[in-house]
């Protein structure tokens, strides 16, 4: 039997998505991976789409491009309200919030790019990994 893991996916890996190259490729078969659940909280949601609108990121990304990985991000992830977070871990504290959503959906990984993120390893039984090591790992 196939093990089926519970992620959050943070906004840097998402946003990888829009600007396409061979990273893509990894992130797709996390996502379209039918033993994966992936979770995602306004919060998480808000912070890809003002990210998309950056002036120094949409100069890269078409609008089309930037509305398909919404649509990609909107099928294939559950939505789930962010309830309490008061959680102060990250040298970034923008950051705990991916912390606190991983710890209340019971998250197996948090999968990023973030350095100050990668530095804590695991916070609770959250790990916290690059996306090429999960990838990797399946």
């Amino acid at each position: 039997m196939t093990k089926s893991y519970n992620i959050i996916i943070d906004t840097n890996i998402w946003i990888s998505i829009a600007f396409g190259g061979k990273i893509i490729e990894q992130v797709f078969k996390v996502v379209f991976n039918n033993n994966i659940n992936i979770f995602v909280c306004p919060e998480l949601l808000s912070e890809v789409r003002n990210t998309l609108k950056k002036p120094k990121i949409a100069k890269y990304i078409s609008e089309e491009r930037a509305t398909s990985t919404l649509l990609i991000i909107e099928a294939s992830t559950q939505k789930v309200q962010l309830h309490n977070y008061s959680l102060k871990v990250c040298r970034d504290p923008k950051d705990d919030y991916l912390l606190a959503l991983g710890i209340q959906v019971n998250a197996d990984y948090l999968i990023t790019g973030d350095k100050d993120l990668l530095e804590l390893n695991q916070v609770s039984n959250l790990k916290i990994i690059k996306l090429i090591d999960f990838v990797n790992s399946l």
